[in-house]
């Protein structure tokens, strides 16, 4: 009865998370892949190397941030740093770009699976056509203004007027809440930056539990071999 309670409390913890990604960690190796898009931007899924040549699968979805940088898929980079600032910061700068509120309103709620019109259907006309609105509004809000005219052409506002609605009604709390939690991974390929991409920092309850889970799940284990190993 009292292993079924504690798993009942720990299911009912990772259910009021308000978002569990996975993370990432400055010095991690890392790789992207092409997916749905065809702006020469996002979606791209984020993958880890776990053990040497061992990688994972798709850990997360992603978007780029600058319009003069680059990627290879599949080639191995480095996490140089994870803060609210693309390092380099694109065509509008080189100093160092921080993010907007509306950029980090809509990646938040890209990555939790609730922006509104955003067709989630793998490998969709829909989900391809939604990403290059939604990285071109990225791109926008970042300061990558070259070949996309004035606030974007309908329908490539929908995402545009959307964070910019929201940003209009938000309070201080609201957009310092989205600010804190979606970041910015800045990749190196030796010494050479790379296409920073947008990151959703996962809370800390969500690392605890899951944390207690994999504690539980070896003593479990443990008590099963041999009491004297555990």
């Amino acid at each position: 009865m009292k292993k079924i309670t504690f798993f009942a409390i720990v299911l009912i913890a990772c259910s009021r998370s308000s978002l569990a990604t996975a993370s990432v960690d400055v010095g991690d190796t890392i790789r992207f892949q092409n997916r749905e898009g065809t702006t020469a931007g996002g979606e791209f899924g984020l993958q880890k190397e776990t053990s040497p040549g061992i990688w994972s699968g798709d850990l997360f979805r992603t978007f780029c941030l600058e319009r003069d940088e680059t990627i290879g898929f599949g080639t191995p980079y480095t996490v140089d740093s994870i803060s609210s600032t693309a390092h380099l910061g694109g065509q509008n700068t080189n100093s160092g770009d921080p993010i907007s509120a509306q950029t980090a309103w809509l990646f938040y709620n890209f990555t939790l699976g609730t922006l509104t019109g955003y067709d989630y259907t793998p490998n969709s006309a829909a989900r391809i056509e939604d990403a290059n609105r939604l990285q071109n509004a990225f791109w926008k809000f970042e300061g990558e203004d070259n070949n996309i005219s004035g606030a974007l052409d309908v329908p490539d506002a929908e995402y545009w007027n959307l964070a910019n609605a929201w940003f209009g009604s938000a309070s201080d709390a609201d957009k310092l809440f989205y600010t804190s939690r979606v970041m910015v991974i800045n990749p190196v390929q030796g010494n050479t930056p790379r296409q920073s991409m947008l990151y959703v920092v996962p809370e800390a309850s969500t690392i605890a539990v899951w944390s207690i889970l994999s504690l539980v799940g070896a003593g479990v284990a443990c008590r099963k071999n041999s009491e004297k190993i555990c």
